[in-house]
């Protein structure tokens, strides 16, 4: 038995965003990306199995900090990215 901690997320961009959240990953696999205020509110969560992921920020989102977490389905390795949303 080994636990590994690898780095998921490779870049998120852009930061702040708008409309879109662009995630590269290091490697394709099956995730679930999530993203949530500060106070844990889920406002996107999608499942992808691609490394190039483009998440749609849904119009009534305020601005303000939010957190992006991508969940590994493989083996439960999450990593997670804080993001500024300004419209």
């Amino acid at each position: 038995y080994s636990e590994q901690n690898d780095k998921i997320i490779e870049k998120v961009y852009p930061n702040p965003a708008k409309d879109v959240i662009k995630i590269a990953l290091s490697k394709d696999g099956d995730y679930t990306v999530t993203l949530m205020d500060l106070a844990g509110r889920v406002i996107v969560s999608e499942k992808s199995n691609s490394k190039d992921i483009v998440v749609s920020i849904p119009n009534d989102t305020p601005n303000g900090n939010y957190v992006l977490r991508v969940l590994r389905n493989s083996d439960y390795q999450m990593n997670a990215e804080k993001i500024i949303i300004s419209k």
